[in-house]
Parts: structure tokens; C-alpha cells; sequence
């Protein structure tokens, strides 16, 4: 995900340990809400 955002250095690393820290679950929670917020939803 971090080389498809283009990320190098310091926040590719942030990026993934971010990630690693959210797990599946986690990450999956915060897309969702992403996209849900971008509809107009909560």
C-alpha cells in the first residue's frame, strides 16, 4: 500500500507500521468509515 501511495523514507515506514498496527480488522474498520464519510454517511 505504501508503494502504491508513492511513499518513501520516514512515512512509508509510519505507513506501515501504522498498518501492521491496525491488522485486518482494524484496517478494514477505517476503509470502511472512509468510504462511508465520502458518501455522506457516518
Amino acid at each position: 500500500m505504501a508503494t502504491h501511495l508513492g511513499l518513501v523514507g520516514a512515512p512509508r515506514t509510519a505507513a506501515i507500521v501504522a498498518i501492521a498496527y491496525l491488522g485486518p480488522r482494524g484496517l478494514e474498520d477505517l476503509v470502511g468509515r472512509l468510504l462511508a464519510a465520502r458518501k455522506g454517511g457516518v
